[in-house]
């Protein structure tokens, strides 16, 4: 447990705003491949004798990425079980990064680059699949004792066994579950994007699911709209990765339900799968946790910029904007302000976007008759602005009207 900053109320060690008030109780740094040498200040220890000697390495190490200080981390956990809380949060730092979800490349990159690797990925998450239901007769859990699993481990660089031993090594954390769900959720994103079934850049999720529709293939039905009819002959193993993921976005809220980034994450993660009301009320979960959060501290910028993201991902682009402009305002990071800037300007491009879209929409509509639809318009009502065909329109002084505007006019 710990004081919460603001009504000195208990919260529990991982959760990240007060039950009781809605403060934040942290404000993480942006994540970067050197956090790693950063996390001596979130310990609070006194670096003395050989087991912090290795630990005081590591950290120093860790500016050249969560890699390098594998080795030493894992030394100061043998001599000080204390420290497995930070050798798996090196562990699953190193993970992300042979992954290539920070800084870009490896496995990842790898999938766009050749989509024979997704192929291979997705036949040894088939194979091991296969192998767990039949060992174990129940839903597959990552035990990394069959050999199937050590094939897949290493088609993913080693990550897939580091983020299982960051969860081992502190399974009362919850962002390690949020790393390997992360991880998962994105191997499947990457795949789908390899075989042209997912577009190259997916900024947002939810705004755009009423302009297409989510289509069935085979057992699958992925919610987000597909940009062609995907040609996958491993569809099964796309789902299992989004569900093993979902498993664990929802383990890590069962250790911290005001995790606003899980929901939104576990939102797309719903969302893909179909279940468009499960998405959505896992983001009205995030915006009441950032809503309380606000309420109790104006001036959290954090707060601000997440729930900007929230609102983007209910298509609620006004409101998103006037966030990031309060959070620009609040915030004193160069890194924040240049991210904020550059956000705005992204949303306000939406915001034109769609604001012709729509206005497209409506021309569309009236270029057919109001009373006909199957019939074109030929003329626009003077009154009403509705269009009407030539059966339809009316001459009154000069003027053209449809039916209803006609007998308007005449029973004046």
């Amino acid at each position: 447990m710990k004081r919460c900053r603001l009504c000195k109320n208990d919260v529990p060690k991982h959760q990240s705003f007060c039950t009781i008030c809605g403060t934040r109780q942290t404000y993480n740094p942006k994540t970067k491949l050197n956090v790693l040498s950063s996390l001596k200040y979130f310990f609070y220890k006194e670096f003395s004798g050989e087991a912090e000697e290795h630990l005081q390495a590591g950290f120093e190490l860790g500016k050249y990425g969560f890699e390098a200080a594998i080795s030493d981390h894992e030394r100061a956990a043998r001599l000080n079980p204390k420290h497995n809380s930070i050798l798996a949060t090196t562990y699953g730092g190193a993970a992300n990064e042979r992954l290539g979800l920070w800084g870009g490349g490896g496995v990842l990159g790898r999938i766009l680059l050749y989509s024979s690797n997704a192929g291979e990925i997705l036949s040894l998450v088939n194979k091991f699949r296969t192998d767990k239901e039949n060992v174990f007769g129940k839903p597959p859990d990552f035990l990394y004792l069959a050999e199937t699993y050590s094939a897949l481990n290493k088609a993913l660089d080693g990550a897939l066994l580091l983020y299982d031993k960051a969860v081992q090594l502190d399974p009362e954390d919850p962002q390690h579950y949020f790393s390997r769900a992360e991880a998962l959720s994105q191997l499947a994103n990457y795949i789908l994007v390899a075989y042209g079934v997912f577009p190259t850049h997916m900024e947002n999720y939810l705004t755009v699911k009423s302009e297409r529709w989510p289509i069935e293939y085979g057992a699958a039905k992925l919610g987000i709209s597909f940009i062609k009819e995907p040609n996958l002959q491993f569809v099964e193993e796309i789902l299992w990765l989004y569900n093993v993921a979902k498993r664990d976005y929802e383990k890590a809220i069962d250790l911290n339900h005001t995790d606003t980034q899980c929901y939104v994450q576990l939102s797309h993660v719903e969302h893909i799968l179909g279940n468009q009301h499960a998405a959505s009320d896992y983001l009205a979960k995030a915006l009441e946790v950032l809503n309380k959060a606000l309420r109790a501290d104006s001036m959290d910028t954090r707060s601000y910029s997440e729930r900007a993201m929230v609102f983007e991902e209910l298509g609620e682009i006004d409101l998103a904007i006037q966030d990031l402009e309060h959070a620009l305002k609040l915030s004193a990071d160069q890194y924040d302000i240049s991210f904020i800037k550059t956000t705005i300007t992204r949303l306000r491009e939406v915001k034109g976007k769609t604001e012709t879209t729509k206005s497209n929409s409506k021309i569309h509509e009236k270029s057919k008759c109001m009373y006909h639809p199957e019939r074109e318009a030929a003329d626009i009502c003077t009154n009403c602005s509705n269009g009407i065909c030539t059966y339809c329109r009316t001459l009154v002084e000069g003027k053209i009207y449809c039916p209803t505007c006609v007998d308007a006019i005449l029973n004046k």
